[in-house]
């Protein structure tokens, strides 16, 4: 009798562990809290705090990003695209170009598609560009929103910028504001500029 209260016993302490383990110990023993994204970001996408969602992993990598390292990438920008639910990493993410004010010096300016002899239809945000004056370099920018005639921003479908939203209208640029009102002055003096794009 004793022997079966014993094994009786065992047999249900044995499978209270293993629901323990299952339904509470695996995920809160054996797993790790990394960060996610909730969404899809595309490129050059500025991170906010609400972007953000912790995961629990069985393996992550020992690149994965914790929960710790939030505040350090809250401002900065996606450096590609970044799938949702995956764990992240430093290299997914850089300083972002597309900051301005305050001790930077820079500031956005909107650029006219009347104020340019020649421009790529392939321009998007985030590109880096030069304004020439005939063989005179005047500028170098940051390609903040590129927008068409109803200032909706012109998009990709697709990685090679093959398909477009829709044709470029108007361009804003970030640069140093010193930068940017020597470029205004000339504009008002009818020139016109040539801006070439590294993508």
């Amino acid at each position: 009798m004793n022997r079966r209260i014993i094994g009786f016993a065992i047999i249900t302490a044995t499978m209270i562990t293993i629901g323990i383990w299952e339904f509470w110990g695996r995920e809160n023993i054996a797993y790790q809290s990394v960060l996610v994204l909730k969404d899809d970001l595309p490129e050059n996408t500025i991170i906010t705090e609400e972007n953000f969602k912790v995961k629990k992993l069985e393996s992550p990598s020992a690149d994965a990003l914790k929960p710790k390292d939030k505040d350090k990438l809250v401002g900065c920008e996606t450096s590609q695209y970044v799938a949702a639910g995956t764990e992240l990493r430093k290299e997914y993410f850089a300083q972002s170009k597309f900051i301005i004010g305050g001790e930077t010096g820079k500031e956005l300016m909107s650029l006219p598609a009347e104020w340019l002899l020649s421009f790529p239809q392939t321009l998007r945000r985030g590109d880096e560009i030069t304004l020439y004056n005939g063989q005179v370099k005047i500028i170098e920018a940051v390609v903040a929103h590129i927008r068409d005639g109803s200032n909706q921003e012109v998009i990709s479908s697709d990685k090679e910028r093959y398909d477009s939203s829709s044709t470029v209208n108007y361009i804003e640029i970030i640069a140093e504001t010193g930068e940017l009102v020597e470029l205004a002055r000339l504009a008002e003096e009818g020139n016109r500029f040539t801006l070439l794009s590294r993508q």
